[in-house]
This record gives structure tokens, C-alpha cells and sequence, in this order.
């Protein structure tokens, strides 16, 4: 509960130019990388079955934090989901 509304979105840019870089996504992805860009929370999970493209929206993710400046670190919960 500590982390909720604790922090600075990552993207603080232009919206419409971070919908752009994401075109080529579908609706639900674009909202689930919108959601972990814009967020003020230190935590979020992305929960999907099998194929859903959670790999997909996490590598965009990943593209955009990176040059926000940031650092990205992976954690999953077996070295298969890795």
C-alpha cells in the first residue's frame, strides 16, 4: 500500500506521441504499456494467458523505458517464464 500514488510516471512526455509508438500493437496491449508508463504506482503486474502477447507489450515497454533513461530489470517466477 506504501507504493500506491508514491511515484512520477516513467513517460512524462507527449501522449499522443507515445500512442504513436505503439501502433502496432493491439488494444489491450497498448493499454497494459499505457498503463505501466503512466502509472504513479511502484507496483504492477500483467497477468494473461498463454500467447496473449504479454512478451510483445513487455519488449515495447522495455524500448521506451530504456530511453526514458532507466534501467530495466526482468524477474519472473521460473526459469522457463524467463
Amino acid at each position: 500500500e506504501s507504493g500506491r500514488d508514491s511515484l512520477s510516471p516513467v513517460y512524462d512526455g507527449d501522449r499522443i506521441a507515445l500512442e504513436v509508438q505503439l501502433e502496432s500493437l493491439k488494444e489491450e496491449q497498448k493499454q497494459a504499456v499505457l498503463g505501466v508508463l503512466l502509472t504513479h504506482h511502484q507496483v504492477m503486474g500483467i497477468q494473461g494467458r498463454a500467447g496473449v502477447g504479454k512478451t510483445t507489450l513487455l519488449a515495447a515497454t522495455a524500448t521506451i523505458v530504456e530511453n526514458c533513461g532507466y534501467k530495466i530489470l526482468g524477474l519472473a517466477p521460473s526459469a522457463s517464464a524467463a
